[in-house]
């Protein structure tokens, strides 16, 4: 038999007699599978691309076990690794990753603990396009929402003064600027979970 967690473990024989008598025996903490428990823990637990990730590992040794760990070798799952005990990590992608830590200690045992699909990251964007970007004062300028994504909510900023001007799930909004200048109209797309993307374009209104 091949243990393949580290821990003590108890081994029992039971005998049975042709006779029809039954005989068993344990023996408590017979056996001891050295080797590092690997655990960790990672925040935030929602994470959005462009977040930094913080990684912090939680291993430890069995009881009896004199091992210390010595090496540490996390797979984040999008082609980048890091050595170090605990770590941070950034994604730039919006997809599934599987995150895994491997320990090797001091005698030489190596355990690996693989989280499948971790880190869930939404695909979505943020998009618009506008019927003119140049337009006379009072006039009306229309936006149509081209994002992309599940169950987005929408912020509008039209006159680039970086507060929301307009929270909306239509596809279609119809904007008029009453003062000249040059602005920047802003969409933001945002997950359920928090998660936020943003686009802009040039708009130029002559007086």
């Amino acid at each position: 038999y091949t243990y393949t967690t580290p821990g003590q473990y108890s081994v029992g024989l039971k005998v049975n007699s042709e006779s029809g008598c039954t005989y068993s025996f344990t023996e408590d903490n017979l056996i001891r599978a050295n080797g590092p428990i690997v655990q960790f823990t990672h925040s935030p637990s929602t994470v959005c691309s462009g977040t930094e990730v913080t990684f912090t590992n939680n291993s430890t040794q069995p009881a009896g076990d004199t091992g210390v760990a010595e090496s540490f070798t996390w797979n984040f799952g999008d082609g980048t690794m890091s050595g170090i005990s605990n770590t941070k990590h950034t994604y730039s992608k919006d997809t599934i990753f599987t995150v895994s830590l491997t320990i090797r200690d001091s005698n030489g045992c190596t355990q690996t603990l693989e989280k499948k699909d971790l880190i869930n990251i939404q695909p979505f964007n943020a998009s618009f396009t506008i019927d003119r970007n140049i337009a006379c004062d009072g006039s009306e300028i229309t936006f149509v929402n081209t994002s992309e994504g599940i169950n987005l909510t929408y912020e509008w900023d039209f006159n680039s003064d970086g507060t929301n001007d307009l929270t909306s799930g239509q596809d279609t909004i119809i904007y008029i600027y009453n003062q000249y200048g040059d602005f920047n109209p802003t969409i933001t797309s945002i997950t359920p979970e928090g998660c936020r993307k943003s686009a802009s374009q040039g708009v130029h209104i002559i007086n």
